[in-house]
C-alpha cells in the first residue's frame, strides 16, 4: 500500500484502548533517556525484567492506584503484560485534539482546519458462510480473517464492523478500506453510547494519533494499532487488554 508524498513526513496511529476491569488507564509512548525500558513482572525495581520495549512503543497503561509509580502494561509488542515506571511513559501531554464534528450510528467525523478524520461501519454481516469456528467451538474468523470484539460469538443485527477510515491530514490522504477493517466488531449501541464517536484524535506537528475504547468493560476488548507514516501504511496490530 504506498502514496505519492512529498516532503511530508508525519506519522498516525490509531489506537483503540480498551481496559476492562481497570480502575484507571491510559494510553502512552514509551520515553526514557536510554531508547528503551525494562518491562518487569512486578511493580518493583528488584523484579525479574521480562522484557524491553523501545521508545514510542505505544502501550496501555493502567494504574492500580492513581497515584502509583508503575504502569501494568500491555502492548502489541509484548507476549504479557508487565510493569514499567510510570514516568517512563509520555501520555500526550503536548498533543492537541481533533473534536467529533458529527456523529451518527454508522459514522463519525472529526475536524478542525488541519485535519479530517472520516471513521464508517456497516451493520454486521449474519451470514454463516462467511464465519469459520475454532477447536473450541467458537467464531475465530470472518473471511479468513482472526475476529475481534464479539468474544467468541457470531455477531448479530446488534454488531457493526468498521469498513472505512478516510484520513485528510496536511494535505495528504490516506484510506484504510473494508480489507484492513471488516474483522473488526463493535456493538453499534453499547449501553446508549456510539463509539464511533469517542475516539480521540492527537497532533504535535506532523504527528497524528487516533485512538478509541471499543468494547468497554468486557470479555471482547481489544486494542488495534494502526501505523502510517510519511504517506505508507507500515503496520497495523491488534491484541487483547487481557494478556
Amino acid at each position: 500500500m504506498g502514496f505519492n508524498v512529498k516532503n511530508i513526513v508525519y506519522g498516525i496511529t490509531i489506537i483503540s484502548l480498551i481496559s476492562a476491569q481497570m480502575s484507571y488507564a491510559d494510553l502512552g509512548l514509551i520515553s526514557d533517556q536510554d531508547g528503551f525500558v525494562n518491562v518487569r513482572e512486578s511493580p518493583s525495581l528488584n523484579a525479574k525484567v521480562i522484557a524491553k520495549l523501545k521508545n514510542d512503543s505505544v502501550v496501555s497503561c493502567v494504574l492500580e492506584e492513581k497515584n502509583a509509580k508503575f504502569c501494568l502494561i500491555t502492548s502489541a509488542d509484548l507476549k504479557d503484560s508487565g510493569y514499567v515506571y510510570k514516568d517512563r511513559v509520555d501520555f500526550f501531554k503536548a498533543y492537541t485534539q481533533v473534536p467529533v464534528f458529527k456523529s451518527s450510528p454508522l459514522n463519525a467525523n472529526y475536524k478542525n482546519n488541519l485535519i479530517n478524520i472520516n471513521i464508517e461501519a456497516k451493520t454486521a454481516d449474519t451470514n454463516i458462510q462467511n464465519y469459520t469456528k475454532n477447536a473450541l467451538d467458537e467464531y475465530h474468523h470472518y473471511q479468513g480473517k482472526k475476529i475481534f470484539g464479539t468474544d467468541g460469538q457470531r455477531p448479530d443485527d446488534r454488531f457493526i464492523q468498521l469498513s472505512q477510515i478516510n484520513i485528510d491530514a496536511y494535505g495528504t490522504k490516506v484510506k484504510l478500506n473494508t480489507a484492513d477493517l471488516e474483522a473488526l466488531f463493535l456493538p453499534l449501541n453499547d449501553q446508549g453510547k456510539n463509539e464511533l464517536s469517542t475516539f480521540k484524535a492527537l497532533y504535535k506537528g506532523q504527528n497524528l494519533y487516533l485512538f478509541n475504547t471499543l468494547n468497554e468493560g468486557g470479555a471482547a476488548a481489544y486494542h488495534v494499532l494502526i501505523h502510517i507514516y510519511n504517506g505508507k501504511l507500515i503496520d497495523k496490530k491488534i491484541w487483547h487488554e487481557d494478556k
